[in-house]
């Protein structure tokens, strides 16, 4: 596998009573900050994936409500893109000098 995208994570929000639709809903009043952890594969598994500048794009969509005191606003979808510059393994070995010796 290439990648993988694990959940979001959300921080907390507060529960705000909207009397129109007879409703409770989670809501956050300011900037929101969404984390999401993503795993880069093996090189191997990259190859076919990675342009000629080895760039990994990533697309995929955030969907959100906008609510006030009085009414909720038609759902919206934004398209996301994360591009990942991926840079080759080092192959090259430490030196003689620096290498853990064995006991």
């Amino acid at each position: 596998r290439a990648w993988a995208a694990y959940p979001a994570a959300y921080p907390p929000s507060r529960m705000l009573n909207l009397p129109v639709i007879h409703e409770t809903v989670p809501v956050y009043n300011s900037r929101v900050r969404l984390v999401r952890d993503v795993m880069i594969g093996q090189e191997g598994e990259l190859a076919s994936m990675l342009g000629p500048d080895r760039a990994l794009s990533i697309e995929g969509t955030f969907r959100y409500q906008a609510c006030d005191d009085k009414e909720c606003y038609i759902p919206k979808t934004l398209p996301l893109k994360w591009t990942f510059k991926i840079g080759k393994l080092d192959a090259q070995r430490v030196p003689a000098e620096l290498q853990r010796k064995a006991q």
